[in-house]
């Protein structure tokens, strides 16, 4: 049981019991302060995560734009974003006592689960896995070419010999941002 905080109680080792359930207000409060945090440090917010099992908070950020290489987001931005929001939860009676949390980049071959995540990769190259086949296609490469937030649906532009293709972002089991580290 690597990694996981112990505590003695009645001479028995046992593990930490996992975060009870916070009400919603925190958990909205704790995106709030993941987006103070990223503001303050010329950042944007990719993705908060809190995992009740482990009392893990996780938060993804990213540089504003279309990722470059080399210019990704540095160790002191993800400490600094760290430091800001575990005053904020230290200071929040909601929150346990004990906690980890975890700020790193979304990477630039990051993945694309929210409707934020569709509306930020267009103009990137994806590979979108699909639930069911959509015109016999079960895997869509290319290019976002459009998201539609009123519908939920993604246009990917699949190439000459397919050509655009558009599916509901409900469609997609998995997905995530390509690069082609030979350009």
């Amino acid at each position: 049981m690597a990694g996981k905080k112990r505590r003695r109680s009645e001479g028995k080792s046992e593990v930490e019991p996992p975060m009870d359930p916070l009400p919603q207000s925190a958990e909205v409060e704790l995106e709030v302060w993941a987006l103070e945090a990223v503001e303050v440090h010329d950042l944007e917010l990719y993705d908060v995560s809190l995992s009740r099992g482990s009392n893990l908070v996780r938060v993804f950020v990213k540089r504003p734009g279309k990722p470059v290489p080399g210019e990704g987001v540095t160790i002191a931005e993800c400490a600094g974003v760290s430091r800001y929001i575990e005053a904020l939860v230290d200071a929040d009676e909601r929150y346990p006592e004990r906690y980890t949390m975890q700020v790193s980049t979304a990477g630039i071959e990051r993945t694309l689960e929210r409707p934020h995540h569709w509306a930020g990769a267009v103009g990137e190259e994806v590979r979108a896995v699909l639930r069911r086949d959509v015109d016999g296609l079960s895997v869509l490469e290319g290019e976002v070419t459009a998201w539609d937030a009123q519908e939920g649906k993604l246009t990917i532009d699949c190439g000459e010999e397919l050509g655009e293709v558009t599916v509901e972002a409900s469609a997609v089991k998995r997905a995530k941002v390509t690069f082609d580290f030979g350009s």
